[in-house]
């Protein structure tokens, strides 16, 4: 047989869920002993509740399971994984260290030492020499196609 340990937890289901079921069964389960923490859980349509002693887990099964909470809606409980009450501070995440926390969005303010650096200005020159000088005689109207100056694509 393996070693079981009491426990101070329960896993409500009902026969219908909803929300009056649960808030019905949270005050009968607080009758029966201090409550640590309760939680519904929609989608899995039941309850889970852990008390801050096994004996009150222990009350509450020998008194509500298989019972109305509410008229025509049966609860069925079963008993959990023991939950433990002491959490270490190593058994949750830890927040990231501040790098550089700032570049992940756009922060409200610059950081402290941060200075504006000055833009180059636009290149003046996006435009090719012949291409500029074909332009400016469109423009004005003494654009001559120069026979010597084209090359053959086709062979």
């Amino acid at each position: 047989l393996p070693n079981t340990e009491a426990t101070n937890s329960l896993v409500v289901t009902f026969d219908t869920f909803c929300d009056e079921a649960c808030s019905e069964l949270r005050t009968k389960l607080e009758d029966c002993g201090a409550l640590c923490h309760f939680a519904k859980l929609k989608s899995f349509r039941r309850c889970l509740a852990v008390f801050t002693a096994t004996a009150d887990a222990q009350v509450a099964m020998a008194r509500l399971n298989s019972k109305d909470v509410v008229p025509g809606n049966a609860m069925h409980m079963y008993f959990s994984m023991h939950t433990s009450l002491q959490q270490t501070r190593d058994s949750f995440l830890h927040v990231p260290t501040q790098e550089k926390l700032w570049l992940i969005s756009p922060p409200g303010s610059p950081p402290i030492d941060w200075k504006q650096t000055r833009e180059l200005p636009p290149n003046a020159t996006h435009l090719d020499r012949r291409l500029e000088a074909a332009l400016k005689e469109l423009s004005i109207g003494q654009f001559v196609l120069d026979p010597n100056d084209a090359s053959d694509y086709d062979s």
